[in-house]
């Protein structure tokens, strides 16, 4: 994923042109990783994972009835020291703003 938001960000990047943006994305990111990327994408949404992706997809609205109350159930601690993951501090703001309170 990291490889896909790299490239995100060079064709996002106005001050590069058409003519050059090929090249700027395969100086990012090799042809090599990024064949692997979209195999790996293709596989969530079209292969023998596909299942698990598509059945979320429509289980969202119960997802979101029922976070959260998995939230209230959960301890959120980091387990590495340093700064707090960018993950669980999202977790925790999604857990300190229950629509239900």
């Amino acid at each position: 994923m990291t490889a896909l938001r790299s490239l995100g960000r060079i064709i996002l990047d106005d001050a590069i042109s058409d003519e050059d943006l090929r090249a700027q994305l395969f100086a990012a990111v090799s042809r090599e990783e990024l064949v692997a990327c979209v195999d790996k994408i293709g596989e969530w949404v079209t292969g023998k994972r596909s299942d698990l992706f598509h059945g979320i997809v429509r289980r969202h609205g119960m997802l979101r009835k029922f976070s959260p109350a998995l939230l209230d159930a959960l301890e959120l601690t980091q387990d590495i020291e340093g700064e707090q993951s960018a993950c669980l501090r999202a977790l925790q703001m999604l857990k300190c703003s229950d629509p239900r309170t």
